[in-house]
């Protein structure tokens, strides 16, 4: 299955990195718009899941705080149905991967699900993780 990362651009490369790392070890061909080249939407229509890379650490925060690049991206995804997950740090150290709570969305907010992870690949069947 194919992930897309969204990563803002104050982040670290480093940072998305990690998250490439933790996809492929859960089974995932991540992929995302490198820097260094003209933006399409491509990528981002072509995957199978959607990740925001949280900026600041945050688990909860405004849509309005987002970059305008991420918040498009989110919005395309969402539209398209992906599933949506937030790739946040706990504790600052911790990387988990969260889906994102879409009632809140619908209220503006970007939020993950506490207490829930995104499954390896190869227990998702018809685009729904079996736990």
């Amino acid at each position: 299955m194919k992930a897309y990362i969204s990563c803002p651009i104050p982040v670290a490369k480093t940072s998305r990195d990690i998250v490439v790392t933790k996809l492929n070890d859960l089974g995932y061909s991540p992929t995302y718009w490198n820097r260094d080249a003209e933006y399409t939407e491509d990528e981002l229509r072509e995957a199978d899941i959607f990740v925001l890379m949280s900026m600041h650490h945050k688990f909860d925060y405004l849509l309005d705080s987002m970059t305008f690049g991420c918040r498009k991206e989110l919005m395309i995804a969402k539209g398209l149905g992906k599933p949506l997950y937030i790739a946040y740090w706990k504790n600052g150290t911790v990387l988990n991967i969260y889906p994102i709570s879409l009632k809140h969305l619908e209220n503006g907010r970007v939020l993950g699900e506490s207490g829930v992870y995104l499954q390896p690949a190869e227990r998702i069947i018809n685009e729904y993780p079996i736990y």
